[in-house]
């Protein structure tokens, strides 16, 4: 089914991860082993216009593997009276295992000549890095912070959060 917006994509995606707790005086180390299968599907899509050199493909599907290594470390301190402070900090690396349907067909729209749409594709491998505080300031309010940093055979990225949660 040709779809006039191509940006119909439904992802679906199951993993598990195992790992083992050690946890030492307020110390918490967890280093970990994940796999994870990720199924997207894409809507075909047909641009209208440019006289006929509008892009269109069909439906698609990319199913892939992914497994990883990875460390969570925390520290805890009760600080007294509904105050605690919690600093955590993990790192993981990622690796492609097997995927399909990286790769897709496409068209102009006035021309019948399917030929494979490569781009950059997705990363391989990629690497993750990440630290969170959380700050119990009373029994009411929460302040948190968070960066993550990922970087990749494709892709570098960072997040930075702050929040505060106040119960009433």
């Amino acid at each position: 089914m040709q779809h006039p917006f191509p940006l119909l994509i439904y992802v679906g995606t199951a993993g598990d991860v195992v790992g083992l707790y050690l946890n030492d005086g307020g110390y918490r180390i967890t280093p970990f082993v994940d796999v994870e299968y990720a199924s997207i599907d894409r809507g075909g899509f047909a641009e209208q216009g440019a006289g006929g050199f509008g892009l269109r493909s069909n439906a698609q599907a990319l199913d892939r593997w992914q497994a990883g290594l990875g460390v969570r470390a925390g520290r805890h301190w009760d600080l007294g009276e509904g105050r605690a402070l919690d600093f955590s900090a993990n790192a993981q690396w990622q690796r492609t295992l097997a995927s399909h349907g990286d790769v897709f067909d496409a068209s102009f729209v006035g021309m019948q000549q399917w030929q494979p749409l490569t781009g950059i594709g997705l990363s391989r491998y990629s690497g993750l890095l990440g630290f969170d505080l959380d700050a119990m300031l009373s029994a009411r309010a929460v302040l948190k912070f968070g960066y993550d940093y990922q970087m990749g055979q494709r892709v570098s990225g960072q997040t930075m959060s702050a929040r505060l949660n106040v119960a009433f």
